[in-house]
């Protein structure tokens, strides 16, 4: 139970630095 909460919460930050980085493209542009 607890390492699915892990996973969730792990892939929940990599989807955000993964739209954090999509701005930061969109800004240089």
């Amino acid at each position: 139970m607890m390492l699915h909460h892990i996973a969730h919460i792990e892939a929940d930050l990599d989807l955000r630095e993964r739209r954090g980085a999509g701005l930061k493209k969109a800004f240089e542009l």
